[in-house]
């Protein structure tokens, strides 16, 4: 056996020699033997097209074709179990004794002879597929920051600041705000503030201003943490828009201070009671008992303040009241003095 032949069996992948124009397989390597779960003779049966899909040989021919040189594609074999391995095949024309020969040397992909990597890859895709679910469907904007500068984002985002995507990638957060925030703090100076929080490992969560491509301020809620993202580390950021929030809260805190102010000023008596105490009083209530609201409101038990006999009657009005059996009542008791 020549050096030659013995390098060609032993080589490290897979080789097949055939007739350039017939295709006929001519011989083939150990590794193509166990490759193809073939024997020698299985082989001599063989045409390059019995083993290579037609699109394969097609682009391979159209490549040698224009360079004379070499050639190489990916494509797919059938292996010893009839399912499909992705494989390399690189080609190039041998002339000897004015005849025309074509070598194949097969590489197979590394994860094609490592089933366990292709279950991985197929973890990693379904990982992938389901956490870009949840990117794109959550309710709340998602930005993700590098260098300060928007590198993604999901489509809320583009709903809460009414913009393209195109608009956004490459904007920083401060350019995303007005120039001051409501507490009078620079936009710019207190958002690097808080990316250099995040980037030396400290989560951040806080109210912000920020607007709109076309000017609209909105208030909002910000979360950032830093993740690891392609293999860099970049600043996640949660937005969500509290403008209704804000503007009900505000509502309610005026609506509490006028029903407040009524109350303060009502010429009836008004009381709270919660777990047998006082916890409100209003002026006139102190007024008609004769105490201060701090004295009626320091009593431990509304009993403290009402004439032992009427205890009782007081107590059984109470309950009917706080477990809605009555929803108005009208009694009298008399007071301890």
């Amino acid at each position: 056996m020549s050096y030659y032949k013995h390098f060609f069996l032993k080589f490290s992948k897979a080789v097949i020699l055939s007739e350039s124009h017939s295709g006929k397989i001519l011989d083939v390597n150990e590794k193509a033997l166990s490759l193809f779960n073939k024997s020698n003779e299985d082989f001599n049966n063989l045409k390059r097209s019995d083993i290579f899909p037609q699109k394969a040989i097609k682009e391979i021919n159209n490549q040698l074709k224009n360079s004379k040189d070499t050639a190489s594609t990916n494509t797919f074999i059938l292996n010893k179990e009839g399912t499909k391995v992705d494989v390399e095949i690189n080609s190039e024309l041998i002339f000897e004794d004015n005849k025309e020969y074509l070598l194949d040397i097969i590489s197979v992909e590394h994860k094609a002879m490592y089933p366990e990597l292709i279950e991985a890859e197929r973890l990693v895709k379904e990982s992938e597929i389901k956490y870009k679910t949840l990117f794109e469907t959550a309710n709340d904007a998602i930005l993700l920051l590098k260098g300060n500068a928007i590198v993604e984002l999901n489509s809320k985002a583009l709903e809460m600041f009414a913009a393209t995507k195109e608009d956004l990638l490459g904007k920083t957060p401060f350019e995303l705000s007005p120039d001051f925030q409501p507490d009078g703090s620079n936009s710019f100076e207190k958002a690097q503030e808080k990316i250099n929080n995040i980037l030396n490992g400290e989560s951040q969560f806080f109210e912000w201003q920020h607007k709109r491509i076309d000017g609209f301020a909105f208030d909002a809620e910000v979360s950032l943490n830093s993740i690891t993202f392609n293999n860099e580390i970049v600043v996640l950021a949660v937005v969500r828009d509290v403008t209704q929030r804000k503007h009900d809260e505000f509502e309610l805190k005026q609506n509490e201070a006028k029903f407040r102010s009524l109350v303060e000023e009502s010429l009836v008596g008004v009381y709270i009671i919660q777990d047998g105490k006082f916890p409100y009083v209003n002026p006139r209530l102190a007024e008609i008992f004769g105490y201060t609201v701090n004295e009626i409101i320091s009593i431990k038990n509304v009993d403290e303040f009402v004439y032992e006999p009427d205890r009782k009657i007081v107590r059984e009005n109470i309950s009917k009241r706080l477990s809605g059996k009555i929803e108005t009542m009208r009694y009298s008791f008399r007071k301890k003095r």
